[in-house]
């Protein structure tokens, strides 16, 4: 069991993707890379779901604009957010651009930008954001749309990495779970056996955390986390 864990109340918080972790486990110099590349222009952070890209943002640049393309993935409706950001108020698209360009440089991330609208509408608004430093969080996907910019790959997570961070997340969250049990997630989701991602792996922690009222055991987690890796995510 991982020790000092369970002598106060668990914290499943540490859990949740919002959660920032006081480091990038097992990448840590990435936070490092991320500053200096972005000094260069426009970066791409590309990698699949999951592997701690928008953490990676989120770290490197806590003052950044953040924009959830998941919620907002038409041109307009980034922008306008983009805009009241930078305490801008623009009724009109072409004005909010205007303005957006005119205006001190910020840095803004486009976070999920795979999954955004990428029309005529939304060259604009990246014209319209030349002055100000650009990082997109998105897919390999569409590595040929970002190839004209800086790019900082992201790669799956082995078993050993995500054990790594499952073992530090459980000790800053106080959860009561075996070693073993840690290790068995993160060999079915370690690459290249699973996905390699972090996101699933602490969502399969927190399923077998809520399935029961004691330690989370190897024997738990082979039960419930088959299941539902095969049967509710269609994990292969």
């Amino acid at each position: 069991m991982v020790k000092g864990i369970i002598e106060k109340t668990p914290d499943l918080s540490v859990l949740s993707a919002g959660w920032i972790p006081p480091s990038l486990v097992c990448r840590e110099g990435k936070v490092e890379t991320t500053r200096k590349l972005i000094r260069e222009g426009t970066l791409a952070v590309i990698g699949p779901s999951g592997v701690g890209k928008t953490t990676l943002a989120r770290m490197a640049f806590p003052d950044a604009i953040i924009v959830d393309c998941t919620l907002r993935r038409r041109a307009q409706s980034i922008t306008r957010y983009i805009a009241l950001s930078m305490g801008i108020k623009a009724r009109r698209f072409g004005d909010a651009l205007n303005a957006i360009r005119k205006a001190e440089a910020r840095l803004v991330v486009l976070d999920d930008f795979t999954l955004a609208f990428r029309n005529r509408e939304m060259r604009l608004l990246l014209r319209a954001l030349e002055k100000h430093l650009v990082v997109f969080i998105a897919h390999p996907s569409i590595r040929y749309e970002l190839l004209e910019y800086s790019i900082l790959e992201m790669p799956p997570y082995s078993a050993a990495e995500l054990y790594r961070i499952l073992e530090a997340r459980a000790a800053s969250g106080r959860l009561p779970v075996e070693e073993e049990a840690l290790w068995e997630i993160a060999r079915l989701v370690g690459w290249p056996k699973g996905p390699g991602s972090a996101r699933l792996a602490l969502y399969v922690l927190r399923l077998c955390l809520e399935r029961t009222v004691s330690e989370v055991s190897a024997s738990l987690v082979a039960r419930l986390a088959r299941k539902e890796l095969f049967h509710v995510l269609n994990f292969p």
